[in-house]
């Protein structure tokens, strides 16, 4: 009986061991030989990437700075990119800290803040000749959320919050849009009850009805209001559903409402994803006036239906009302029982209403030709002529010239694994904006060096390093003088005597300084984690283990010891004391 129990634990420890040599292979093999492959051989970076070689969201650590920002793929690069912020806003699993977020046209992190939590819809919007930094915050729910919409000034304080009107109603995610009005556009999803018995579910059923509110930023008076259940039928939509309708918890998203804007005429031209349909809204009386795409097309689509096929698609928008072109992105997935293309694409979309034809002007494909299973955006930008695509879902965002030639695209995290949506960004936008904190630079002092940033500021050009006698109470009296390059700058102190002070000041590209830090203090260096270290020599002890084990098991020998029970004698002795 002993030798059988000594048999099988000498299996299971070798069962243990081969397995913990294959995962620490696999160990080895992802933290180690991959990043030199891919250190050696730059060209295959950026796949390794895709790959969560460096994990879901590869991010950037700082010292003078408490959170995070990604450390994103640059795929491929036009100085024609060079201009402008990019605004996204990541959540997902991956994503310890998410919240609005501006980076530079290089990716480097200009600001961002966790205390909104989770946010959505990060644009620059104008509200009186003055920009604001604009979002949704509050709780997203499966595919739509309950919350409010910010309006952030220059120095990142917030200046207006706009809710939803109507006892029991929240403002949706999907939209936060300020008319040339001074009005406030917003999305709403209200569970309530309707008749399903055309789908043979109940005469009463739960559905997601979707409705879009015009409110008065400064007073919260409601404009107008536009309930989709007055206009169209839960017949017309494409989405399928086994178990939505019979109960409130799991209501039927028969719409599904993402984008709407006001147009110069006062009319409203929104997207029902579930539609598969942009829709224009007469705003005087909220009668649909025309639908592109979908069961209730009204255009003849003149290029081989490439302008009226887009499905599950996101963010329709006027380019130029008078020439009829409008863009959308078009996702042509919603998951694995709505999918209709291998890929996700940005569209420009030419239509005409007097003979009601629509056609497709220019398409816009990804570098790996991207699927976004959700979300997403395309924006037009004036100043340079090229299109903007954020994709969604997927953590991509891109460049364009007008004909859809690729000249930018950068990943912030790995997109191949994008379908689990560890890593996503309701829409990615890029725009002008000065920003000007109210809270002064940070520096930090950290094993011999000053760190130093400012989150938020934009016209920061240098950065100047002071020190003062703190015995003498002298003068700070500069040091030396660096180009800010990236979010955080650091400076080798020359003196790390007790003391000396140390303080930066960041000055404009016309020497004027905005503002200094205050004194550092010593930030203690931050040792690698422990585990850092064991992994790999853990990793590497269990490869050899396993082959050690392996031999001695071939070899006919004992992988484990040999256990010998104690003698009697051994027992009766000490059995006596």
């Amino acid at each position: 009986m002993l030798q059988q129990l000594c048999k099988h634990l000498r299996l299971a420890g070798l069962l243990i061991a081969a397995v913990a040599g294959f995962l620490a292979a696999l160990l080895a093999v992802h933290q180690l030989v991959l990043p030199v492959v891919g250190w050696i051989f730059p060209s295959l970076e950026s796949t390794f990437f895709d790959l969560a070689v460096y994990g879901g969201y590869p991010q950037r650590n700082y010292v003078s700075h408490n959170l995070t920002s990604p450390d994103l793929q640059q795929v491929r690069w036009d100085d024609k990119c060079d201009n402008g912020f990019i605004f996204i806003s990541p959540q997902g699993k991956s994503v310890e800290h998410p919240g609005p977020m501006i980076l530079d046209a290089r990716g480097n992190l200009v600001w961002q803040t966790d205390q909104y939590g989770q946010a959505m819809n990060l644009k620059v919007q104008e509200y009186k000749g003055e920009k604001y930094l604009t979002f949704w915050a509050g709780h997203r729910g499966s595919s739509f959320g309950y919350g409010n919409y910010y309006m952030l000034d220059s120095s990142y304080q917030e200046r207006y919050q706009v809710s939803a009107v109507g006892e029991g109603l929240q403002g949706d995610l999907h939209e936060f849009t300020i008319t040339k009005d001074g009005s406030a556009l917003i999305t709403i999803y209200n569970v309530t009850q309707t008749d399903m018995t055309a789908m043979r579910r109940p005469a009463d059923g739960w559905v997601n009805n979707n409705l879009f509110q015009e409110v008065d930023i400064e007073t919260g008076k409601l404009l107008f209001q536009w309930n989709a259940l007055d206009h169209f039928s839960i017949m017309d939509s494409f989405y399928t559903h086994p178990l939505a309708g019979y109960w409130e918890s799991i209501p039927f998203d028969w719409f599904h409402i993402n984008s709407v804007e006001k147009d110069d005429h006062g009319d409203y031209l929104i997207s029902s994803r579930h539609l598969n349909s942009l829709i224009k809204v007469n705003g005087t009386t909220g009668d649909v006036v025309w639908t592109l795409g979908g069961t209730r097309n009204n255009f003849t689509d003149i290029s081989s239906g490439e302008a009226t096929s887009f499905s599950w698609q996101h963010d329709g928008r006027w380019l130029d009302q008078d020439q009829g072109t409008l863009t959308v992105f078009d996702n042509s997935d919603a998951g694995p029982l709505h999918l209709d293309a291998s890929y996700s694409t940005a569209r420009m979309i030419q239509i005409n209403t007097t003979d009601y034809t629509a056609q497709l002007l220019h398409k816009y494909v990804s570098d790996r030709h991207t699927r976004a299973a959700s979300q997403g955006s395309v924006q037009v930008l004036p100043s340079t002529n090229t299109v903007f695509v954020g994709w969604g879902h997927s953590p991509v965002f891109s460049e364009f010239d007008i004909d859809g030639t690729l000249i930018c695209e950068a990943h912030y995290g790995a997109q191949y694994i994008s379908h689990y949506g560890r890593v996503t960004s309701y829409r990615s936008l890029k725009a002008d904006w000065v920003g000007a904190p109210v809270e002064p630079p940070r520096a930090k002092i950290q094993a011999g060096r000053l760190y130093a940033s400012w989150s938020g500021a934009t016209e920061v050009a240098t950065w100047t390093l002071q020190s003062a006698d703190s015995y003498t109470n002298a003068p700070f009296a500069d040091v030396d003088v660096v180009d800010k390059i990236a979010f955080e700058t650091s400076f080798v102190l020359p003196d790390t005597n007790s003391r000396t002070r140390y303080r930066v000041a960041a000055s404009d590209d016309e020497g004027n300084i905005l503002a200094y830090s205050e004194v550092a203090t010593e930030d203690p260096t931050t040792a690698k984690s422990v585990w850092s270290v064991l992994l790999p020599l853990g990793g590497v002890f269990g490869v050899i283990a396993g082959f050690w084990a392996v031999r001695r098991f071939r070899k006919g020998e004992r992988v484990l010891p040999k256990w010998r029970r104690r003698s009697n004698s051994y027992s009766h002795k000490y059995s006596r004391l």
